[in-house]
């Protein structure tokens, strides 16, 4: 159901954007894991988009496969099918203690599993992210992860800092996280700067997040020329990003005064599925009269 009702709205906004005369220059099918679909229902998400978009002008297609354990032989034959160049692993630690008290259900070995994979496919791209600041992680166990990303040699490295977000499960507990200190995930980043400048990666985008350990920040790294092109423009907001689906956030920027406005889509699959007839109709108003910011709130 989740897929039909992504069908329609690919297809009505693919058929607004020629009336807005706009042309498309990356795709971006994440956050979360797309890579959780069959390769039957992935294919058939490239056919729909190819089918209502123009690609003719498209520079980067990017692919989060975040869990390495949903990325097999099938899927990725799927994406090399459809020009993907670009796909993002993310570990988030290489420590198996970690991942298995943080709820993730792979391994180490998985991910680097699912490196070797990749390269077997020859994606150009290779992102990887990690996050400073787990429970029950110091320096050291930092550090042996960097360590161990650099070594699998990705073109593209995030390096976020655990911020807590409201609907954890340590929030919703009211429990411990055993979170380490801010001097402690502040030695850690600037470990991971150092590491990553001697290896040869170049900072290129930075934001931050609400409630993020030690006043500090997310960064992405890159080899030299190997920058993602949807991350610059999405943190920079000098680009429009048409988002579709649950939860995605459609930002209409106006070039003249480079003037954002947001237009999000219901994060509920359940209210998206059931108010898409009314979503589609206030987003191509959104669109169509976006320089007066009209509905933007709605």
């Amino acid at each position: 159901p989740f897929l039909n009702s992504l069908f329609k709205e690919i297809e009505a906004m693919g058929n607004l954007i020629p009336k807005l005369d706009w042309r498309v220059q990356t795709l971006y099918l994440g956050g979360g894991n797309p890579t959780v679909l069959s390769d039957q229902d992935l294919d058939n998400l490239f056919i729909h988009l190819k089918k209502y978009f123009d690609f003719s002008a498209i520079r980067e297609i990017t692919v989060e496969a975040g869990r390495p354990e949903t990325i097999n032989e099938t899927i990725l034959s799927c994406l090399i099918k459809h020009g993907v160049n670009r796909i993002s692993i993310n570990p988030q630690t290489m420590q198996d203690k970690t991942l298995d008290y943080i709820g993730r259900k792979h391994t180490v070995k998985q991910i680097i599993e699912a490196v070797k994979l990749v390269r077997k496919y020859t994606i150009p791209i290779l992102n990887m992210d990690l996050i400073m600041g787990l429970p029950g992680e110091g320096v050291k166990e930092a550090e042996d992860s960097l360590n161990k990303v650099i070594d699998l040699n990705p073109e593209n490295m995030t390096l976020h800092t655990l911020a807590l977000k409201r609907a954890t499960y340590w929030k919703e507990q009211g429990k411990n996280p055993n979170l380490p200190g801010d001097e402690t995930v502040q030695e850690m980043v600037y470990l991971s700067q150092s590491k990553l400048k001697e290896a040869g990666y170049i900072p290129y985008y930075l934001y931050r997040q609400k409630n993020i350990l030690g006043g500090l920040e997310n960064t992405g790294y890159c080899l030299e020329g190997k920058e993602c092109l949807y991350n610059i423009q999405m943190m920079e907001d000098r680009n429009t990003i048409l988002g579709l689906g649950v939860g995605a956030m459609t930002k209409l920027v106006k070039p003249s005064n480079f003037t954002v406005c947001r237009k999000p889509n219901p994060k509920d699959p359940f209210n998206y599925e059931e108010r898409l007839a009314e979503l589609i109709k206030n987003k191509t108003e959104f669109l169509l009269n976006g320089s007066e910011c009209i509905n933007v709130d709605k």
